[in-house]
């Protein structure tokens, strides 16, 4: 069901939307790239259709010859999310459910991790001589 893009009120999906047509609720332009199906915002020319005109403000009437009302209708219905989509692939990596550590415990996490290690008991120090196979007969 078509939806106006500013207040969310139902509209006839066939309904004909001549240019000075106004939604019935709020009054805002319907004749408009924000109510239109082709409107992306995220496209070249904010606009699926190659060959549609600029149009400066997307939210007033206009005299694109594309037009048509977007049967998904509501704000932002016509094109998937790309920041809420982004962000829930993101949380999914980081387990948003699991407790997340407190501010000292990250920072002693952090510090054992980079902590000098315990010194090695001394071992009896070996001769050069020694450690060389082919020096030992001679």
């Amino acid at each position: 069901m078509a939806a106006c893009h500013f207040c969310g009120a139902s509209l006839d999906p066939k309904m004909r939307v001549v240019r000075d047509a106004e939604c019935p609720k709020c009054g805002r332009d319907l004749h408009a790239c924000v109510q239109c199906r082709h409107y992306d915002r995220h496209a070249h020319n904010q606009c699926r259709e190659p060959q549609a005109e600029w149009v400066t403000d997307r939210e007033r009437r206009n005299f694109c010859d594309y037009f048509t009302l977007n049967p998904a209708g509501g704000r932002g219905a016509g094109v998937p999310d790309r920041e809420k989509d982004a962000r829930s692939k993101l949380d999914s990596f980081f387990k948003p459910g699991a407790p997340k550590p407190g501010p000292a415990e990250a920072r002693s996490k952090l510090d054992s991790l980079f902590k000098p290690s315990a010194p090695a008991s001394p071992a009896a120090p070996k001769s050069p001589e020694s450690d060389d196979p082919e020096t030992d007969g001679e």
